[in-house]
């Protein structure tokens, strides 16, 4: 099991819910390739991009930890999506809600010059987060979950 084939195929789920919602996608990655976590923010400013989502699943040492957190930069706008996206996941996947929290040093959340999110859906080192992980059920309502979590965003709702 693989953070980055997980990621990738959240994100793709993802894509697919918000183009047929009518939103213009960009993806930093859609396929197995690397793209180097400075240059991500850069490719979001040039574009223009509205709001950026970075979705991972997390690790901890203790295997009994579990749940889904979302990270964002100091700031109003960026902690209000990442309560609105932290929100809804937690709603759609039913696993702890371990809360939103501040991460001035996190790269991808910090150059952005839009609202930003890292959204960690699962722990892959929990048995229980890695099993619902590996099926594709589980994918498809974290990409819902943040999907929902966006569209409450832009709606002003949380």
């Amino acid at each position: 099991l693989k953070e980055k084939d997980l990621n990738l195929d959240i994100s793709m789920k993802l894509k697919q819910l918000l183009e047929e919602g009518g939103a213009r996608v960009f993806m930093t990655r859609e396929s197995d390739i690397y793209v180097d976590y400075f240059v991500t923010p850069g490719i979001a400013n040039e574009i223009g991009a509205d709001l950026f989502v970075s979705v991972h699943n997390n690790t901890a040492i203790n295997s009994g930890v579990s749940g889904t957190e979302t990270l964002y930069f100091p700031g109003p706008e960026k902690q209000a999506l990442a309560q609105a996206i932290q929100d809804a996941v937690v709603r759609n996947l039913g696993l702890a809600d371990r809360g939103i929290k501040e991460r001035p040093g996190l790269v991808v959340t910090r150059e952005t010059k839009m609202p930003s999110a890292l959204v960690e859906v699962a722990f892959m080192t929990n048995s229980n987060d890695r099993v619902l992980l590996m099926t594709d059920e589980f994918k498809q309502k974290a990409a819902e979950g943040i999907y929902e979590g966006i569209l409450n965003y832009l709606s002003g709702q949380n």
